[in-house]
């Protein structure tokens, strides 16, 4: 497989990684990592880890499984030499605590199609000040 051939289908497992988060799939999310993974986040009260897919599917099932609703504010998957880089900003709603919007940053290490090691630093849910209309 060529660098561009190697890029394109990193950067699809990004997206596909990025799309099973907003829409909760959570089952999915742990297929797209290798089933024994490394997986670190810094969030603003701890750092998380995990050495198993589930584990990592678990953490993100933790902050997002609640939310009634998540809507992608920006998103973007690109290579940066050898790592896949992800960087995403979502609106979550669930019912206690209203809407809010998280920031997230994640570098990963790919190797036959999925993640094998993925380092992720995260703003927390931040209160929304955009106030978007419910519904």
């Amino acid at each position: 497989m060529n660098a561009t051939a190697t890029q394109e289908t990193t950067t699809a497992l990004g997206e596909r990684f990025i799309a099973a988060l907003s829409a909760q799939a959570f089952d999915q999310l742990q297929t797209i990592f290798e089933p024994q993974t490394r997986f670190r986040a810094l969030v603003p009260a701890r750092l998380c880890e995990g050495s198993t897919a589930g584990e990592a599917a678990a953490w993100l099932r933790r902050w997002f499984g609640d939310a009634d609703e998540i809507r992608v504010l920006q998103s973007n998957a690109t290579r940066v030499f050898d790592r896949l880089r992800m960087n995403y900003r979502l609106r979550v709603h669930d019912v206690i605590n209203g809407w809010r919007v998280i920031e997230q940053q994640a570098y990963s290490k790919v190797q036959n199609g999925h993640i094998t090691d993925l380092w992720l630093v995260c703003s927390g849910f931040r209160p929304d000040n955009q106030n978007p209309v419910e519904g």
